[in-house]
C-alpha cells in the first residue's frame, strides 16, 4: 500500500458500528449498521476495513476507546478515500 498520510501510523484492533452517515446539507443515511475495524490511527487520519462500501465524503461520529484506563475519544471522520481490499471487504 502507497502511504498517503502526513503522519506515521500506529496499528490498533478497534470494533465499531457505523449507525448513521451524513453530508453537511444534513442529507444522510440513517438506520445503517455497518461494522466496522479501525486496523491503524494517526494523527491525520483512521484506517478502517468495512464489509459496506461507505459512500466518499460522508461524514460519521466515532467513539474510540483506546484503553480501558483512558476516556473514550469522540472525533468527527470523513471518509475520504475507498478501496477494495478483496471481495467482501473495503477500506
Amino acid at each position: 500500500m502507497i502511504e498517503k498520510r502526513r503522519s506515521k501510523r500506529i496499528p490498533v484492533q478497534i470494533s465499531l458500528s457505523i449507525s448513521a452517515i451524513f453530508k453537511q446539507d444534513h442529507t444522510g443515511i440513517h438506520n445503517l449498521e455497518a461494522p466496522v475495524e479501525v486496523i491503524d490511527i494517526s494523527c491525520h487520519g483512521i484506517g478502517l476495513i468495512s464489509e459496506c462500501v461507505l459512500p466518499l465524503h460522508y461524514y460519521f461520529h466515532a467513539w474510540l476507546r483506546l484503553d480501558s484506563g483512558l476516556p473514550n475519544i469522540h472525533t468527527l471522520l470523513k471518509i475520504i478515500r475507498v478501496e477494495i481490499t478483496d471481495k467482501e471487504k473495503y477500506t
